[in-house]
């Protein structure tokens, strides 16, 4: 058992495997807007930027997961990826790293 990004316990799918953003056979616009944001957490200069744009990010992840445009699997992999992004960056941020 597993959990949403809402923190509902989910049963994982049969077929539950992480797959690469590039191959999910996303629709181009979608795939390209969470190219976006995964890119602007990457290069966030403040730590107020990034906090906005984690929270925007996986208030997509929700609309998609909700709307069964995506799989809850393929939903966590990309909340997955955007979490350790965030991490990096916040990281990079307090330690003045940039």
């Amino acid at each position: 058992m597993t959990q949403d990004i809402a923190g509902s316990q989910r049963h994982p799918p049969s077929n539950f495997a992480k797959t690469p953003i590039d191959e999910m056979g996303l629709p181009p616009h979608l795939l390209n807007e969470l190219q976006v944001q995964l890119d602007k957490i990457h290069t966030d200069a403040t730590h107020e930027m990034l906090v906005h744009d984690l929270i925007y990010a996986k208030g997509l992840l929700r609309g998609l997961e909700v709307g069964k445009v995506l799989p809850t699997s393929q939903c966590l992999n990309l909340l997955e990826l955007i979490e350790n992004a965030y991490v990096n960056r916040d990281a990079q941020l307090r330690h003045g790293t940039v």
